[in-house]
């Protein structure tokens, strides 16, 4: 069916093994978190997490609403695993987790105290870019996929060049899809990704309590899911798009797959008022206009052709809210994960530090 995909299955054919493989191999490891105490007290602070009701939580001086959060995430998800896992709660980060085992370890009677990281230091990119892609790596391609549709732009590193930007609605999908429907609009979304030599996703959010209870919302969040990961394995066993990552007569493959940070990019670019997400739309309008560094993005400036800029214009406002997304995942990686910007480290920094 797929030039790609005959290509893929002469090399592999046991494709479920492969697949496998992806998922389980170290490309795929759990959040991460730097402790600074010794195993013990982080033992401790672990079993205080899995055990502690509300009550005896708020004793750890806690706000109500990290108690709720980490409440809800044991019983939809069980006992936490490592101090990483609290990192997947929506809205708790690694300065918020570092307070909260400061706070637990002084109250178990811990002299250890704890030292933060440096925000240069600070992992926005989960699994951590290997040095040999960081440094090699050309053009990057950030992928936003939402419920109504899906959008993507090609960046090169080489002055953040925009070299492809376009969205595609899924409007026209049925309500109801079966996994072969998924598998069959993924082959096709794969077919209009350009190749780069990495692809940016962001980090799903995990679905709220609320919305755990309602039907329509759990079905399209599974379906989001399933169609991730089918993404995810496409992008990482097509010849096309990772043409050096697969060997011959192996099951090993280089992961190029990476996920920012939910809600980074949002941050980055001040659309996120609390905990809610505003429209991008003016904001990226004015970006992608910005031939210099201005007080108003403190993001690295674009390099784009008055092509794109024309056609973002002439959208209707369901492509430009999707064409908004896909380019602020992109510019927030390139800045955060690859030039290292300092004045974006601080806009984040300042934002945890206004939100603690």
């Amino acid at each position: 069916m797929l030039s790609f995909s005959k290509n893929l299955f002469r090399k592999h054919r046991n494709f479920a093994s492969l697949v496998k493989h992806i998922s389980t191999n170290e490309s795929s490891t759990p959040y991460y978190f730097d402790s600074k105490f010794t195993p013990e007290d982080d033992n401790r602070i672990l079993n205080a997490l899995n055990k502690s009701d509300p009550d005896e939580l708020k004793q750890f001086k806690l706000p109500i609403n990290r108690i709720k959060k980490i409440i809800d995430w044991r019983e939809s998800n069980g006992p936490f695993k490592t101090l990483g896992d609290v990192l997947r709660i929506d809205g708790i980060e690694e300065t918020i987790l570092e307070q909260v085992c400061v706070k637990i370890a002084q109250a178990n009677g811990s002299s250890e105290k704890l030292k933060r990281s440096k925000p240069q230091n600070r992992s926005y990119l989960t699994p951590d870019l290997p040095p040999h892609i960081l440094n090699s790596f050309k053009s990057a391609v950030a992928i936003h996929l939402d419920p109504v549709g899906l959008s993507v732009v090609r960046l090169e590193r080489n002055e953040n060049t925009l070299t492809n930007w376009f969205s595609e609605s899924f409007s026209q999908l049925p309500v109801k899809m079966f996994h072969t429907d998924t598998f069959y609009l993924a082959i096709n979304i794969i077919r209009k990704i350009p190749q780069a030599d990495l692809y940016v996703f962001e980090s799903a959010q995990s679905l709220n309590l609320q919305n755990q209870s309602k039907p329509s919302m759990v079905s399209t969040y599974n379906q989001q899911m399933e169609l991730l990961a089918m993404l995810l394995a496409l992008l990482n066993t097509s010849m096309v798009h990772n043409p050096l990552g697969i060997k011959e007569g192996s099951t090993n493959v280089e992961n190029r797959v990476f996920y920012l940070k939910s809600r980074v990019a949002a941050r980055l670019f001040k659309t996120l008022i609390g905990s809610e997400k505003v429209s991008p739309v003016v904001k990226i309008g004015e970006f992608i206009r910005m031939k210099n560094k201005s007080e108003i993005f403190c993001c690295t400036p674009m390099n784009i052709d008055d092509s794109y800029v024309l056609k973002f214009d002439k959208e209707v406002s369901k492509s430009k809210e999707l064409l908004s997304q896909a380019l602020m995942l992109g510019c927030a990686f390139m800045d955060l994960c690859v030039y290292k910007n300092p004045d974006s480290i601080e806009t984040l920094n300042s934002f945890r530090r206004n939100n603690k």
